[in-house]
C-alpha cells in the first residue's frame, strides 16, 4: 500500500518530520498531494476578514497574498487542506471566518487541555497562539479549550471591541464543504508518541480518509 503524500507549504522542517515520522511521503509540488498543509507564523491581515488590525497584531501581508493563491488552485483541485496555528487560522479565515485579534491565557509557551467536542476526550495541546479562531458559517466545532480566556479583542473600525466571554474557545474547526480543517495548537513541537499528535493524524483519517 503506498503512503499519502503531503504538500508542507513553506518547507517547515518540523512539520514534515512529523508527517515523515507518521508515515507520509513529503511532495515538493501541491498537485502531487493528498494532502496540502499550512503552516505557522504571523498573525492573519485582518483586511482578509474586513477588520481594522489591533494594536497587537503583526502580519504579513505578502504572504497573506501568495497563501491565498494557493488555496484557491488547491480547492480547484479538490485537495483537503489542514492548517496549523496560524496556518489554520489562515484556513479559517479563507472559508469565512474571522479572528478575535488578542485574547490572553492561550499565548503561554507551554500546554493545556483541550476537549473534543464529539466524546469529551481530553487532549493535552500546544499553546503560542495570542489570536483566536471565530468560525465562519458551515463550521463544525471539533475541540474547544473551555473558557481559559478572560479577555477576546477584536476590532471595529478604530475601536476595540470586547469578545463575550461566554464563548468557549475555539481549538479545532472542519469545513466539511471544502475539506478544510483548522487546528491551534502545534503538535510537530511535540515528541511523535504524545496525545496531540495521535490526536491530529486521527482526524485527518476520519476526515480525509488518509493514513500513514
Amino acid at each position: 500500500m503506498s503512503k499519502p503524500k503531503v504538500f508542507v507549504v513553506g518547507w517547515n522542517r518540523q512539520i514534515e518530520a512529523m508527517f515523515y515520522q507518521a508515515g507520509w511521503e513529503i511532495v515538493s509540488r501541491p498537485y502531487e498531494a493528498d494532502l496540502v498543509q499550512f503552516t505557522g507564523g504571523e498573525d492573519v491581515s485582518p483586511s482578509f476578514y474586513d477588520e481594522e488590525p489591533h494594536p497587537n497584531t503583526y502580519s504579513a501581508i505578502g504572504r497573506d497574498r501568495e497563501e491565498k493563491k494557493l488555496y484557491k488552485t488547491v480547492k480547484l483541485l479538490d485537495l483537503p487542506t489542514a492548517g496549523i496555528c496560524r496556518g489554520g487560522q489562515f484556513l479559517n479565515v479563507m472559508n469565512g471566518g474571522k479572528m478575535y485579534q488578542h485574547v490572553d491565557n492561550h499565548g503561554i509557551g507551554g500546554t493545556h487541555p483541550m476537549f473534543d467536542t464529539r466524546d469529551g476526550t481530553e487532549i493535552d495541546t500546544t499553546s503560542t497562539h495570542h489570536q483566536m479562531m471565530r468560525p465562519g458559517e458551515g463550521a463544525k466545532i471539533v475541540a474547544t479549550a473551555g473558557y481559559m480566556t478572560t479577555y477576546r479583542e477584536h476590532m471595529a473600525g478604530d475601536s476595540i471591541v470586547k469578545g463575550s466571554l461566554e464563548d468557549e474557545d475555539m481549538e479545532v474547526l472542519y469545513y466539511d464543504d471544502t475539506k478544510t480543517l483548522c487546528h491551534q495548537g502545534h503538535p510537530e513541537f511535540m515528541k511523535s508518541d504524545h496525545e496531540s499528535v495521535t490526536y491530529y493524524f486521527d482526524l485527518i483519517n476520519e476526515f480525509f480518509g488518509l493514513e500513514g
